[in-house]
């Protein structure tokens, strides 16, 4: 029977921290992003002209704010990919 040998990456352990920092950075949007869902799925009718137009104001800029960060966080994760890609295969 012939075994066939297998290799894996050899990853460092800071390297699995910093992917784990982005992910934490990613959930810290969760309530953020639910207040933005509440703001666009609000069907009240009378409609508060006044009130909508503050509220657009401020989901405009939490929403601008989240786009910063994700477009940040892709850059980093594809930075983090090419270095874990390309990390020495070690055999097991």
């Amino acid at each position: 029977m012939e075994k066939s040998i297998k290799c894996v990456k050899a990853i460092p352990y800071q390297d699995i921290l910093d992917l784990k920092e982005v992910l934490e950075r990613m959930q810290s949007w969760e309530k953020p992003l639910l207040l933005l869902n509440d703001f666009f799925s609000d069907q009240n009718i009378p409609v508060n002209k006044k009130k909508i137009i503050r509220e657009y104001y401020a989901c405009r800029k939490i929403y601008h704010s989240y786009f910063k960060e994700v477009e940040s966080m892709l850059q980093i994760l594809d930075k983090q990919i090419c270095v874990l890609t390309e990390k020495q295969s070690i055999p097991i």
